[in-house]
């Protein structure tokens, strides 16, 4: 048997090992930058709801003050609809 071909041959099962832990890593390591990237987008989305959580806030804060003076208008033509009639 030739000396290169026996060599190859024993140290076929130890090639394979080598190579399918590279392939988990690399597959580990590509779900884990998969993973981070989901988590900034996350972050990313949750930090701009919030920003539109405030707007929404403002703009309802906003309303409420206009409804008051609507009310306080409203209130003020009823008074004097009452002294007239």
């Amino acid at each position: 048997m030739n000396p290169i071909i026996y060599l190859i041959t024993i140290s076929l099962p130890f090639t394979t090992a080598i190579i399918v832990f590279a392939m988990k890593y690399a597959s580990s390591y590509a779900a884990a930058r998969a993973r981070l990237a989901e988590e900034n987008d996350f972050k990313a989305l949750a930090e701009a709801h919030a920003s539109d959580l405030a707007q929404v806030t403002a703009s309802l804060k906003a309303i409420e003050a206009d409804v008051a003076r609507q009310g306080r208008s409203l209130s003020s033509v009823e008074t004097i609809l009452k002294q007239v009639g």
